[in-house]
């Protein structure tokens, strides 16, 4: 209530530092208040880039900070991740749907996306282990980028690996190696896979990174 009636009357925009566990149950509360930036503290945040996502889905800006003892470095990869617009993209995307079998859909509909796999790389040797369904993938590069190809017989696990190929695609291989795909955490997608779908996504990062 404080905040709303101060909005009424403030000239600037409105910072809410949250210093509480679990400041993600409030964000909506405060947006409907009139907060224009949220900060989050960086020990508070169990997935730290879901909630800087959240925040920014609601049409807020994100902060973040640190308690005195933290080492500043802890932030360089949300630093890095938060300015991968690929990322965001899919967040947003997911962000549409409310319960998972509608996202199951859409993973459903990016299967058909998936760049074409030639029919010489779709045999044993670019088969990806570890996978309970077939995954085969081939990866070339061209003016020292890297560009996948991908295919698989569970149109699951298809829409999935065009999720990754989507991010990855057109990146040099430090590049690749060094990504942290948060989006994976953000769309809740590795909770709400089954264990063995979990292990083949381990499986998909490791081999095509």
């Amino acid at each position: 209530p404080v905040i709303k009636h101060i909005k009424k009357i403030a000239k600037k925009p409105l910072d809410v530092h949250l210093m509480i566990v679990e400041p993600d149950k409030f964000f909506e509360d405060y947006k409907n208040c009139g907060a224009d930036i949220i900060t989050v503290h960086y020990e508070a945040c169990t997935h730290l880039h879901r909630s800087l996502s959240k925040i920014k889905q609601l049409g807020m800006k994100a902060g973040v900070v640190l308690n005195p003892h933290t080492p500043i470095c802890v932030l360089e990869d949300i630093i890095q991740t938060m300015k991968d617009t690929i990322q965001e993209e899919i967040i947003e995307e997911f962000a549409i749907f409310d319960e998972w079998l509608d996202k199951y859909d859409y993973l459903i509909e990016l299967s058909q996306t998936l760049p074409a796999i030639a029919a010489e790389h779709r045999t044993e040797e670019y088969v990806i282990k570890g996978c309970q369904s077939r995954v085969w993938v081939d990866a070339r590069v061209e003016d020292g980028k890297v560009y996948y190809a991908a295919d698989s017989d569970a149109i699951i696990t298809k829409g999935i690996i065009a999720l990754l190929i989507r991010v990855m695609n057109g990146r040099t291989p430090q590049e690749i190696v060094d990504m942290n795909l948060y989006f994976i955490d953000a769309i809740g997608l590795s909770e709400n896979l089954s264990p063995t779908r979990s292990n083949g996504l381990v499986a998909m990062i490791k081999q095509m990174k």
